[in-house]
């Protein structure tokens, strides 16, 4: 049987006004994206920029709210949450990772992977033992007491991995994770968050321009302008 679906989407629609436009009615955002996405899924949002990735990406993860539609992701009923409802649901359902790393720069590796659990008020030194194991099974043992500034892209995005998932999140989501990385360092990364889903069971929505992912994805959505657009999408490099 298929799995029930981690995020479940009905004619979501989020505008933003585009600025220096006059008064021309010009939006960006997404409208009316109605889709399942079942859990334990490796899911790709595909489109070039501008199509609406980054936008359905916060929406899922509970950092914009809809204008219209619903939005229930992990248990939690997005559009009619309140804040403090949101806020649990982004520390302890969601792991997010971005193409810019967002790593804090005078905290070392190990205290970047920490913090999830220090703003969730858990105990350190437990929190410290799991963020260890977490960056031993990437790579990153030797590297703990390292600043930001002292990695490679690689290893900053490995230790961004690290912070995603120490509050066992059952869904990841991922923004451009591989945007900023040699060929080398993002396959490594896919594989990573390819582990997370065959060997953990948990699921990863990964919102990407590039191809890399595509063979190994069990889910594609391809957006155009904020639409959903199936085989009816342009080549991306086309667009």
């Amino acid at each position: 049987m298929p799995s029930a679906p981690i995020a479940a989407l009905k004619h979501v629609t989020r505008r933003y006004r585009v600025p220096n436009h006059g008064e021309g009615a010009v939006h960006a955002g997404v409208r009316d994206i109605s889709a399942n996405i079942p859990a334990g899924a490796f899911a790709l949002l595909k489109g070039a920029s501008g199509s609406g990735k980054t936008t359905l990406l916060s929406l899922i993860g509970g950092m914009d709210r809809p204008d219209s539609g619903s939005l229930h992701v992990a248990g939690t009923i997005l559009e009619s949450a309140a804040d403090h409802e949101l806020d649990s649901f982004r520390r302890r359902k969601v792991g997010f990772v971005f193409q810019t790393f967002n790593l804090l720069p005078t905290l070392s590796v190990l205290e970047n992977a920490v913090l999830p659990a220090i703003l969730d008020r858990r105990t350190e030194a437990r929190a410290k033992d799991h963020a260890r194991n977490l960056l031993t099974w990437l790579g990153l043992e030797h590297r703990l007491h390292h600043t930001p500034d002292q990695l490679s892209g690689g290893e900053m995005q490995r230790t961004a991995i690290a912070r995603a998932l120490l509050n066992d999140p059952p869904l990841i989501l991922a923004d451009e994770p591989t945007g900023n990385l040699d060929s080398r360092s993002a396959a490594l990364v896919i594989d990573l968050l390819l582990a997370l889903v065959t060997d953990q069971g948990r699921t990863v929505i990964m919102a990407t321009h590039s191809d890399q992912a595509d063979a190994v994805a069990s889910l594609v959505l391809r957006l155009h302008d904020g639409e959903l657009c199936g085989d009816a999408c342009p080549n991306l490099s086309d667009s």
